[in-house]
């Protein structure tokens, strides 16, 4: 009786449980489908936040790096503001005697009057310059602020999808069965019993 009983089991029995594709969590066999949910949910919101924490990590040393290129590009925006000033004040100091000699003076056209026109007029075109320099600059600002903008986009998105991924709620259960193996079955004790009515 043993070995037949031991042969049925063997080739009838079957054991279903449950599985979370997303968790990779599978059910104990005795575990009905509610308690199984119930396990999940606990099981489900620790992995979420162990892998959101790693995830943040992973996206700190990024936008660490981004914020602080944003910081660089502001001071050189400052630096190249104070330069394009400094070299605008500069033509407006060197504007003001040339123009004045130019109409009070004695003689049309001097050495120093020339001099001073063509110092002037290399001023504006460095006036010109450091204004493109300005500009460039800003544009700088804007790429590097977009980028850091971007990763934190990124970074949000990938949090909902890591949600969305191992929300027990969300995932449907696979159900599978599980068959012995004849060296699983072994029968300690076969008894037959038998009631009378």
């Amino acid at each position: 009786w043993k070995k037949d009983l031991a042969d049925w089991l063997y080739r009838e029995e079957r054991v279903t449980s449950f599985l979370h594709p997303g968790l990779g969590v599978a059910s104990d066999p005795d575990e009905s489908e509610r308690d199984f949910r119930i396990r999940l949910r606990d099981v489900g919101r620790e992995e979420r936040d162990n892998q959101i924490e790693e995830l943040r990590g992973k996206y700190e040393r990024k936008i660490t790096t981004a914020a602080e290129r944003i910081r660089k590009a502001e001071q050189k925006v400052d630096r190249e503001q104070e330069q394009a000033e400094s070299v605008k004040m500069s033509n407006y100091v060197n504007i003001g005697p040339t123009v004045l000699s130019a109409l009070l003076g004695r003689k049309a056209i001097s050495r120093s009057s020339v001099g001073r026109a063509s110092t002037t007029v290399r001023g504006m075109s460095r006036t010109s310059k450091e204004k493109q320099d300005v500009e460039r600059a800003l544009e700088d600002l804007s790429a590097r602020q977009e980028a850091l903008d971007e990763l934190e986009k990124e970074l949000e998105q990938e949090i909902e999808d890591l949600k969305e991924r191992l929300d027990p709620e969300m995932g449907r259960l696979e159900t599978f069965e599980l068959k012995p193996r004849r060296t699983d079955v072994d029968v300690h004790f076969v008894a037959l019993a038998w009631v009378p009515q």
